[in-house]
């Protein structure tokens, strides 16, 4: 009998024991009574939603932590404001509430789950209080962030339209700035070593993007969209461009990939309409599929590498201008490019030579904002010699500085 029962308290200690579940002031939680830490719990609310940071139920205090999955599935809500306790947003917490308009997320937040604002159509101002903080939320897609359908973005009260990613940010996440429309301009310091997928995913009005040389990769995704992009300077220690990084970004003219750049990615600068002119740095061996795709205005592309690069599936220009565009290669490699049976079919094939025709003499006090060596390499602006020069419209030539 002894045995029996011991086998029986064996079995039920194998099963958890659920948490309480108490209504305070219209709020559903469920309760730690152990860590004296509780989540807000499905709740049918209606009106301006202030969580409270602390309950007290049965003598006790409890820390409000967390957002619990579904909590808040109804359109009642109109308005949000999340405590400085909590450090996690549950998946599908706000998913349906339709009329809210406004939400504030304090710097204790930690991570927001998976379509965790679905159908949050009428959100349009998110306050927060540190960008740091904002900077290492951990999204889990772009429906977790609230930005998806608010248009207003305000740090202490003012609109963020602008953003230097502070120091000691090593890793820009994932979706963190996802469908921002307000944002115009992104610097991204020298601590970074990241660029997350989806990062500035459909920030249609973002202009001018600096990536400092301290990041190494650019993430899938993560300035697709971005049709209003102009001016991008990569930098020079950057090593993968991922998988659609640019694409769609109508308005960019140029780029400059830097020596570094090893891998470009599938679709990275598809459909990018207005592009122009490409440098491809000195390091780049392989060109995925679609790199290229559907870019109609190619007039110029300047291959430096010392080998022909790698093209996947042969469809990187598919779409694109390339049959009228001119291709600039190391002298001794124009016969492997003519023979090669994509890198052939290039408008013409020319010679990477002091006598290209695009030069301008300048002199050397003239002041530009960013300059090139012909492989890609960023260098200072007192350089001489053949060089390439990018103006503050993102316009780039070669040219000849004395």
């Amino acid at each position: 009998m002894k045995k029996s029962l011991l086998t029986f308290f064996l079995y039920l200690s194998a099963f958890p024991i659920f948490a309480d579940v108490v209504t305070i002031g219209g709020i559903n939680y469920e309760l730690d009574s152990a860590e004296k830490t509780a989540s807000v719990a499905k709740t049918n609310f209606n009106g301006d939603l202030v969580i409270p940071s602390t309950i007290v139920y049965n003598d006790e205090t409890y820390i409000v932590t967390t957002i619990g999955a579904w909590a808040f599935d109804c359109a009642g809500v109109t308005s949000v404001v999340i405590p400085n306790s909590v450090t996690n947003i549950s998946y599908s917490a706000f998913f349906g509430c339709s009329n809210m308009e406004t939400i504030v997320i304090p710097s204790s937040v930690i991570s927001i789950g998976s379509d965790a604002f679905v159908n949050c159509t009428k959100l349009n101002t998110v306050y927060i209080t540190d960008i740091e903080a904002w900077c290492k939320i951990k999204f889990t897609s772009q429906e977790s962030n609230p930005l998806k359908h608010a248009k207003g973005l305000y740090l202490n009260d003012e609109l963020i339209t602008n953003i230097t990613i502070p120091n000691g940010i090593t890793e820009i996440g994932d979706y963190v700035f996802c469908g921002y429309s307000n944002l115009k301009s992104v610097l991204i310091n020298e601590d970074a070593t990241s660029i997350g997928d989806y990062a500035f995913y459909g920030c249609t009005s973002l202009s001018d993007v600096n990536i400092a040389a301290g990041v190494k990769s650019i993430g899938i995704n993560s300035f697709q969209g971005c049709s209003n992009l102009k001016n991008v300077h990569i930098g020079d220690n950057v090593t993968k461009i991922g998988n659609g990084a640019f694409a769609s970004c109508e308005a960019l003219e140029s780029i400059v990939i830097p020596s570094k750049v090893s891998w470009i990615g599938n679709a990275s600068f598809s459909r990018c309409t207005n592009l122009k002119s490409i440098y491809l740095g000195k390091g780049v061996t392989t060109i995925d599929s679609d790199a290229f795709k559907n870019c109609k205005s190619m007039a110029d592309f300047y291959s430096f590498p010392e080998q022909i690069p790698t093209l996947y599936n042969n469809s990187a220009f598919w779409g694109s201008s390339f049959t009228s565009t001119t291709l600039h290669v190391p002298a001794n490699l124009i016969e492997s490019y003519q023979q090669h049976n994509v890198w052939s079919r290039f408008g013409a094939i020319v010679a990477l030579t002091d006598e290209d025709t695009a030069f301008r003499t300048i002199s050397a006090e003239d002041i530009n904002d960013e300059y090139y060596s012909l492989d890609g390499r960023q260098i200072g602006e007192q350089s001489k010699g053949l060089i390439i020069m990018k103006n503050h419209n993102g316009k780039t030539r070669k040219v000849i500085r004395k």
